[in-house]
C-alpha cells in the first residue's frame, strides 16, 4: 500500500501517496533517489541473500515497468552473475530467463528479475527525465536489493586514554566491511569506519558486530604500534590485542604466527608490505568471483605464484593468508597500487580521533618519535619500491600537529568531515577564482589553463580574475562559490594583505571554496584555520612563476586530478600542502598519466597509469580504451606497462590525444606541442649522456 516502509538502519525503502515512486534513502549518509513504476505498488520485505553481490536490505514488488533514476548506468548480467551487456541508447530485448540489472546512481543497487522476458531502453527526455527503464512482458514480481555507500560513520566508539581500551576499539573498526572474503578488496565493499571519540571509559555501541575473522594481531599496548597497525587490521578484520613485553605479530587461526617486526624492518614497513600484498593478492583471487574481468596485474603475476588464485576464492580468511605469505615481495611489488596518502600521527591519544577518517581510504599510519626535534626525515615514510623512479607517483605524506616537510601535507582532522558535504562538478561547472595578478600573468593562466585541459572545448573550467581585493572582498570570495581560490597577494603570519589592511583567517567565521592556493610556502599554516572553517585543502607555493604554475595547477585541477597530483605535475617550485590532498574538485573523466622510458632513441616503454579517486579508490579497476593501449582492466593507481614498445612516430600520435606525458621525468601536459624531435632529444638526454643533437 501506498506509503509502506522497509529497510534497515543502512537502506530504507518508502512509497509516495501515489505509490508509483519508490524512494530509497541512504540511513548512514545523505544520498537518495527515486524509481518510478507504471501501477501503485506495495514494498515487501525479500532476503538479501537472493542477490549475487551484496546489499545491506531488499524488497520485492509487482510491476510492468520499472524506471530507474535519471542518468543512471545500467549493467545487465544472467542469472549466474555473468556480463552480459551494457545499456546503450538502442533498446535491448532479454528472451525469457532470470537476470541481474546492476544500476549505479547514488547507491550500489540491483534488480533481480526472475523467470521474465523484459526490454531495456533509455527514454529520452520525458517527464521522468532521461535515464535507463526496464518494460517487462507482463506484470513482474522484481527484486530491489540496494547497498549503502557507507561513507559516514554508522556508530562511535568511545575510549579513555589507553592504548589497550585503542586496541580493542581498532578490533571493532572491521564492522564496517561488507564482506570478509577477498571481495573486501572492492572499495564498495569497505565500508566507513565508526567514528572514535575521547571520553571516560571504554564503549563499543551493540550494533557494531565485531568481525571473526581468525586472525589477531598481538603487540605491546603503546599507543604508537596501535595505530601502526590500524590499516591492516581493519582491512582484515583482525582482533587487536595487547601485551607487555611481547614483539607485535599476526597470529592466524590455523596455527601460524608471524612476526611484524624483524630485524632491518620497521612494524610500519611489514604492515605497509603485508596490507599491500593482501589488497593486490585479494585483488587477484576475486577474479572467480562477482566479477571475472580480464586483468593486467593476473597476466602478469598469477604464473609466478605457487597458487593458483581462482582456487583460494571459498577458502577461509586464515587459509587465503598462509597462501599469501609464500609469495616473495619482489614479485608483487612492480603492480602494487601507489597508495595516495600516508599519515603521520604523534605517540598520544590525542591523535585516536582521525584514526577512522584516515582508513576509510585505506591510508597507511606510521607515527611520529615521540620528540618532534628529530626533523622530517624521522618520521617520513619508508619508500619500500623497486619501480623506475621516473615514474609518476603523487602519494603525499600527511603531519599531525605540525608544519610538514616541502612537498608533503599538514593533516587537518577538520578536512575529512568537510568533504563528506563537498559536491564533485564537471569542468564546465568549476569555477576557478584569481586574485592580484597582472594581464601577462592571466595570459599565461589562460593560455596554459585551456592548452592543459582536453578536449571537448566546452567543458574547460570558468576563470575570473581581480586585482588584489579588499578585506570585505575577499571574505565574501571565501564563502563564495569558487571551487578554487588563488590569492596572489603577500601573505604574513597576520594573514592576507589586502588593499585596506590585514584579514586575518580568524576574522573568516565561514569558508565554502574547496581549495585554496596562495603564493609564499613558508606561510602554510595561514590555511589551517581556513580548512577548520570548511575549505578541503589548500598549498602555499614559492611565487617565482606564479602565472604558469597557477595555470598548470588549475589546469590539472580541470582534468579531475587530485590536489598532491596537479601540484606533483605543475608545481615546480618548493610547497607544501594543508587538508586532504586528494581531493579532486572535477569528476568527469579518469585522471591519466602516461608515463615514458625511452630505452632507445626511437624505442620507447610506456606505462598507462590513473590516479586513485573518491571514485575509483584502492582496490578499483580500471579498463583504457585509448588505441595505444592493451585496453584490459588494471587497478586503479597503479601503473600498467603497455606492450609491445613504441616507437617514437607513435609515441607522438598518443600526445596528440591529449594526455598527460612523463618523458624521461619531464612533464608535458596535453599541449600535443612535442614533436618526434623533441621526443628523440629527451631520448638521446637520458640515455647514457648521449649528446643532445639531431
Amino acid at each position: 500500500m501506498p506509503g509502506d516502509s522497509e529497510g534497515n538502519a543502512f537502506v530504507s525503502f518508502s512509497t509516495t501517496a501515489t505509490g508509483t515512486e519508490i524512494r530509497v534513502r541512504d540511513g548512514v549518509g545523505t544520498h537518495e533517489y527515486t524509481l518510478q513504476t507504471d501501477v501503485p505498488v506495495s514494498l515487501e520485505r525479500a532476503s538479501p541473500d537472493r542477490f549475487i553481490s551484496p546489499v545491506d536490505t531488499a524488497v520485492s514488488f509487482t510491476t510492468s515497468e520499472l524506471h530507474l533514476p535519471p542518468d543512471s548506468s545500467v549493467v545487465v548480467r544472467d542469472g549466474h552473475g555473468e556480463h552480459l551487456c551494457q545499456l546503450g541508447p538502442e533498446p535491448r530485448e532479454f528472451v525469457r530467463g532470470t537476470y541481474y540489472a546492476e544500476v549505479s546512481p547514488s547507491m550500489k543497487t540491483y534488480v533481480l528479475v526472475p523467470d521474465s522476458a523484459f526490454t531495456g531502453y533509455y527514454r529520452d527526455y520525458d517527464e521522468l527525465g532521461t535515464g535507463p527503464s526496464l518494460e517487462f512482458e507482463s506484470e513482474t514480481r522484481v527484486f530491489l536489493g540496494v547497498r549503502s555507500p557507507h561513507d559516514r560513520p554508522q556508530a562511535t566508539i568511545t575510549v579513555p586514554d589507553d592504548p589497550s581500551a585503542i586496541a580493542t576499539a581498532v578490533s571493532a573498526l572491521g564492522s564496517a566491511l561488507k564482506e570478509y572474503s577477498c571481495e573486501r578488496s572492492w572499495p564498495t565493499l569497505r565500508g566507513h569506519p565508526p567514528a572514535i571519540e575521547r571520553g571516560g571509559e571504554l564503549h563499543v555501541p551493540d550494533v557494531l558486530e565485531k568481525p571473526d575473522t581468525g586472525v589477531t594481531i598481538a603487540l605491546p599496548p603503546t599507543y604508537a604500534d596501535v595505530y601502526r597497525v590500524a590499516p591492516l587490521a581493519y582491512y582484515l578484520g583482525a582482533d587487536v590485542v595487547t601485551a607487555a613485553g611481547i614483539d607485535p605479530e599476526l597470529r592466524l587461526d590455523v596455527g601460524h604466527t608471524e612476526p611484524l617486526r624483524r630485524p632491518g624492518r620497521t612494524l610500519e614497513a611489514s604492515v605497509d608490505r603485508l596490507l599491500a600484498r593482501c589488497l593486490l593478492l585479494d585483488s587477484l583471487v576475486r577474479i572467480d568471483g562477482y566479477y571475472s574481468f580480464t586483468r593486467y596485474e593476473y597476466d602478469e603475476v598469477a604464473p609466478h605464484l605457487p597458487f593458483y588464485p581462482p582456487e583460494l576464492y571459498g577458502e577461509s580468511l586464515d587459509a587465503q593468508l598462509m597462501e599469501y605469505l609464500e609469495v616473495p615481495f619482489d614479485v608483487l611489488e612492480p603492480y602494487v597500487p601507489q597508495w595516495p596518502t600516508t599519515a603521520v600521527l604523534r605517540p598520544d591519544p590525542g591523535d585516536v580521533e582521525v584514526v577512522p577518517s584516515l582508513l576509510d581510504p585505506l591510508s597507511r599510519i606510521h607515527v611520529a618519535p615521540a620528540d618532534e626535534s628529530a626533523g622530517a626525515s624521522a618520521t617520513g615514510p619508508e619508500h619500500d619500491s623497486n619501480l623506475d623512479s621516473r615514474l609518476f607517483d603523487p602519494t603525499v605524506t600527511a603531519y599531525a600537529g605540525r608544519t610538514p616537510p616541502v612537498g608533503e601535507t599538514r593533516l587537518v582532522p577538520a578536512a575529512f568531515e568537510n568533504a563528506r558535504h563537498q559536491k564533485r562538478n564537471t569542468p564546465s561547472e568549476c569555477h576557478l577564482q584569481c586574485f592580484g595578478v597582472d594581464a601577462a600573468a592571466v595570459d599565461a593562466f589562460e593560455r596554459i589553463r585551456d592548452t592543459v585541459v582536453a578536449s571537448p572545448p566546452d567543458e574547460t573550467p570558468t576563470l575570473t580574475t581581480e586585482g588584489l581585493p579588499t578585506r570585505a572582498r575577499l571574505r565574501r570570495a571565501l564563502a563564495g562559490d569558487a571551487d578554487f581560490l588563488h590569492f596572489g597577494g603577500r601573505v604574513t603570519d597576520a594573514g592576507f594583505a589586502c588593499t585596506d589592511g590585514v584579514l586575518s583567517p580568524s576574522e573568516v567565521d565561514e569558508v565554502a571554496v574547496s581549495l585554496v592556493s596562495i603564493a609564499g610556502q613558508r606561510d602554510v599554516e595561514t590555511l589551517v584555520p581556513l580548512v577548520e572553517r570548511g575549505a578541503l585543502a589548500g598549498i602555499a607555493h614559492e611565487p617565482a612563476s606564479p602565472a604558469e604554475q597557477v595555470g598548470l595547477l588549475a589546469g590539472y585541477l580541470g582534468q579531475t586530478f587530485s590536489l598532491a597530483a596537479a601540484a606533483a605535475l605543475g608545481v615546480r617550485t618548493p610547497y607544501r600542502l594543508v587538508g586532504d590532498a586528494t581531493t579532486a574538485i572535477a569528476a568527469w573523466q579518469l585522471p591519466i598519466v602516461i608515463d615514458v622510458e625511452s630505452v632507445a632513441v626511437d624505442t620507447h616503454r610506456v606505462w598507462y597509469w590513473t590516479e586513485p579517486t573518491d571514485e575509483t579508490s584502492l582496490g578499483s579497476i580500471l579498463l583504457p580504451t585509448e588505441e595505444f593501449t592493451q585496453q584490459t582492466h588494471s587497478l586503479a593507481g597503479a601503473p600498467a606497462e603497455q606492450s609491445p614498445r613504441v616507437s617514437t612516430d607513435e609515441l607522438v600520435e598518443v600526445f596528440e590525444a591529449g594526455f598527460v606525458v612523463r618523458l624521461n621525468g619531464e612533464v608535458y601536459p596535453t599541449s600535443g606541442d612535442l614533436t618526434a624531435e623533441t621526443v628523440r632529444r629527451s631520448a638521446r638526454r637520458s640515455l647514457d649522456g648521449a649528446p643532445d643533437q639531431p
